[in-house]
């Protein structure tokens, strides 16, 4: 039972995350201000939030929420920097995930070297001595000329190896940029990446680390909140991915644990789904009622305990990784009973 207090400040709470996802928000929280990366990470868990992927149901709460340091005449005259704005974000937090980053890049650094010591004597003797060969075979000396061809050549191979590294100044970041602004088709349906391709998911699209139930809600249903709709994961494929980890991991994990979950569904609860049917609904995928069912049904399927007679966590907190554990076991076929020799007379 929630009191009037506690009632009070969930509808603040909820209030401050509506605020920050409006599109005119320029707290740099949930969306890009200009050239600035937003605070809330692409693969954020509340990003896969069913709450904040119907577009329906976002807007009209988006309608009823107004920031009061916005929209104060009093304050039209105060310096930006004096007036307080919600930032979305607990310093701690922040500082939390930039430190997380910046580990990331440490380590990415820390390989680049060792690759580097371990390719240097390679690289120097095959560049050095193909060049002079080369030299030596058409002039009969070696010249200042062929020496800083040498040079060149082996400028490009260490700036190849530190872009592939995500270190070099012409490759991509370690860290991928996972909030470039994406470009819709000109029938809104799809994003168009930088190379005219048009795709189904954005060319920076990250997987949010979610729990089971956001990510089976994401699976079957599609994301209305931007100005182009993301389908349902089941209507993608590999091609939609233009970020590696992120297709590793759909390809892995989540596209293996679904289909199962599909199938399974199929075999005993028949009832619960209807693959044909759900083409001619709106955004050709289940309604929140079938999903509702389905995730009724799922959680029966996971066992209470585990295997030791822990009891699990509260089925809300189930993971992902647990349930593909879980769906992916075949069952053992039994070994067939030894022949008996036959005894000879």
């Amino acid at each position: 039972m929630v009191d009037k207090t506690h009632e009070k400040v969930l509808e603040m709470l909820l209030a401050s995350v509506i605020w920050v996802t409006h599109p005119n928000n320029g707290t740099g929280y949930f969306h890009r201000t200009g050239e600035n990366e937003p605070s809330l990470p692409m693969d954020h868990p509340i990003r896969g939030h069913t709450l904040l992927r119907d577009g329906v149901r976002l807007k009209k709460l988006q309608s009823m929420v107004r920031c009061g340091f916005g929209d104060d005449d009093s304050l039209k005259d105060v310096p930006k920097s004096q007036i307080p704005t919600t930032t979305g974000m607990s310093p701690h937090a922040l500082a939390l995930r930039n430190q997380q980053l910046m580990m990331k890049k440490l380590k990415s650094i820390e390989a680049c070297q060792k690759k580097l010591v371990e390719d240097m004597p390679t690289l120097i003797q095959t560049s050095v001595g193909d060049s002079l060969q080369s030299f030596a075979q058409e002039h009969g000396n070696v010249t200042s000329q062929t020496l800083a061809g040498m040079e060149n050549r082996m400028y490009v191979a260490f700036q190849t190896m530190l872009d592939s590294s995500g270190l070099g100044t012409n490759g991509r970041s370690a860290i991928p940029d996972t909030t470039a602004p994406v470009t819709g088709t000109a029938s809104g349906v799809g994003f168009t990446w930088a190379n005219g391709a048009c795709r189904f998911l954005p060319e920076n699209f990250q997987l949010p680390k979610v729990n089971l139930k956001s990510g089976m809600e994401m699976w079957f249903s599609p994301n209305t909140s931007g100005q182009i709709m993301i389908p349902s994961l089941r209507n993608v494929g590999r091609k939609d991915f233009g970020v590696k980890t992120q297709l590793n991991r759909f390809s892995g994990d989540w596209a293996p644990l679904f289909r199962n979950i599909e199938k399974k569904l199929v075999e005993e609860r028949s009832d619960l789904v209807d693959f044909v049917s759900w083409q001619t609904q709106p955004n050709k995928t289940a309604t929140a009622a079938q999903i509702d069912a389905i995730w009724e049904q799922v959680k029966t399927w996971i066992p209470e305990n585990t295997k030791k007679g822990k009891k699990r966590n509260r089925p809300s907190d189930y993971k992902i990784s647990l349930a593909k554990k879980i769906f992916s076991k075949k069952k053992k076929k039994k070994k067939a009973a030894p022949k008996k020799k036959k005894k000879n007379n």
